[in-house]
């Protein structure tokens, strides 16, 4: 049963554009979970100090020219860059789901962490936006890498749920009983 559930993982299917579709649809909502998972799991360990600035805001800072000094616009700037980038980083999770299950191994853990060395630890320093990994505080590392975390699992649990209650239009193909089930033919 095991050797069965990794064997799937490693297969490269040829979905139907409906179900690559559906793989869209059902990411870009777990998308939109995982950003809300994510500021909860900020909330409770916030990987900022008191008064560093966000990346998201920084950039936005850069892009403009201007400056925010309101907190209601800073709080709105922040929270609707994290939530489109995550509906949009959904949506390709979900497509490449479709595709490629071992996108989804450790339920969707490995994604958010793939994601944090995307951003975090890579594209957000080379922007100016942070420092690097390596001159970050190491409750700042620990943060991201849980807050990623769970906005990884976030996202794959929802994208799985939303998957299931597609209409069947959109559910046929090789992943109708979504891709990591046990279930053999």
């Amino acid at each position: 049963m095991l050797k069965q559930y990794f064997a799937k993982l490693w297969v490269r299917r040829r979905p139907t554009w409906q179900g690559v579709l559906a793989g869209v649809l059902a990411g870009a909502i777990g998308g939109l979970a995982g950003a809300g998972a994510k500021i909860v799991g900020e909330l409770i360990d916030n990987p900022r100090n008191l008064g560093q600035v966000s990346p998201p805001l920084l950039f936005t800072e850069k892009v403009t020219g201007d400056t925010y000094p309101n907190l209601t616009e800073q709080n709105n700037i922040i929270t609707g860059i994290h939530f489109t980038f995550s509906i949009f980083v959904g949506a390709i999770y979900g497509a490449a789901a479709e595709v490629f299950p071992i996108v989804t191994v450790g339920y969707g853990v490995g994604f958010g962490w793939v994601l944090q060395l995307c951003t975090h630890e890579s594209s957000v320093p080379a922007l100016g936006l942070d420092v690097p990994p390596w001159k970050m505080p190491l409750h700042e590392q620990t943060s991201e890498t849980f807050t990623h975390a769970l906005f990884g699992l976030a996202v794959e649990v929802v994208r799985r749920g939303v998957r299931k209650l597609l209409p069947a239009a959109l559910r046929k193909g090789p992943d109708a009983a979504g891709p990591l089930s046990l279930r053999t033919a």
